[in-house]
């Protein structure tokens, strides 16, 4: 299977300049920036990380490289999407496959995490 995690995703522009960050680690905890604001990690269940996983090997590129597109959106946002294996930058404008949109679609709704709630300076454990 391809390695897919750790992951580091970003969703920038928009017309407010939104930078917000996210990595996941290879046991499934998910560290969130907003702006330069970091949150605590979270854990993602077993079966959210199974469907990520599963998803995110799906929406591997033909070819293990960096995928930059030429067009540029003027109110969109640029994303990033890198894996072990893979990295994909790209406009939200732009055309994607399905798994990939698919990987988009699981991967934004981590970003609304509480990023008030600062890093806690020790790693949790589990």
């Amino acid at each position: 299977m391809v390695e897919v995690l750790p992951l580091d995703f970003a969703r920038r522009g928009g017309l407010a300049g939104v930078d917000a960050r996210l990595h996941i680690t290879d046991d499934g905890w998910v560290t969130v920036s907003n702006d330069g604001v970091t949150g605590r990690p979270k854990a993602l269940d077993a079966s959210q990380l199974a469907t990520l996983k599963q998803v995110l090997a799906d929406a591997t590129p033909s070819k293990p490289r960096s995928v930059a597109t030429a067009i540029r959106c003027a109110d969109g946002f640029k994303y990033l999407i890198g894996t072990p294996s893979w990295t994909v930058t790209t406009d939200g404008c732009v055309s994607h496959t399905p798994a990939f949109d698919r990987a988009l679609t699981l991967l934004l709704p981590l970003l609304q995490a509480d990023a008030t709630n600062p890093v806690s300076p020790i790693r949790p454990t589990h």
